[in-house]
């Protein structure tokens, strides 16, 4: 089962930027023309069109491993202040604000279409007990003929198909992306 729409929205860069408002401290290169299709914090899962998203992290920053994302076919980075510096020579747009990972989220929405306002969403919270309330949850939707997925610790499923993660909780771009296909 895909993680990612198999058709994915085209998206303008510049539309991006409009959703980032205040936020935005600086884009360097030209992105009047850039169209974004996905949006991705792996360089080694970005697809070409994604915009790759390098904020820092607890053992390297994301804008070290940009080259890497630009040559599997990013068109453009996000990143903070730091991560801007590092990717100045690259012949993308480099996309600055001050904590890129906090943008993710409304970004990833936007870049997928919004998908979670088409789903029913259900969230379980608590110490014990989360796995047997979902599976009794999806049971009841799928009997009542309601497709149906769980995003959890023991694994993703959508309409009964395991899904491959590689976090028990996904980074936000990801779970848009799943959002898109569960549409």
């Amino acid at each position: 089962m895909p993680t990612r729409p198999g058709h994915p929205l085209v998206t303008s860069l510049t539309a991006v930027l409009g959703t980032l408002g205040a936020r935005l401290l600086e884009v360097r290169g030209e992105a009047g023309h850039v169209e974004v299709t996905g949006l991705t914090i792996s360089s080694r899962r970005v697809l070409p069109g994604d915009l790759y998203a390098a904020p820092a992290g607890a053992h390297a920053h994301g804008a070290t491993f940009a080259v890497q994302a630009v040559e599997a076919g990013a068109v453009a980075v996000l990143t903070d202040p730091a991560g801007g510096e590092m990717c100045a020579s690259l012949d993308v747009p480099v996309v600055v604000v001050h904590r890129p990972r906090e943008v993710l989220g409304m970004l990833a929405a936007q870049v997928y279409g919004n998908p979670a306002e088409q789903l029913r969403l259900l969230a379980v919270t608590g110490t014990q007990g989360k796995t047997t309330t979902t599976r009794l949850a999806e049971g009841a939707l799928t009997t009542s003929g309601v497709p149906a997925a769980v995003v959890g610790t023991v694994g993703t499923r959508v309409n009964g198909m395991e899904v491959t993660s590689s976090l028990t909780t996904p980074e936000a771009p990801d779970l848009h992306a799943l959002f898109a296909v569960m549409v």
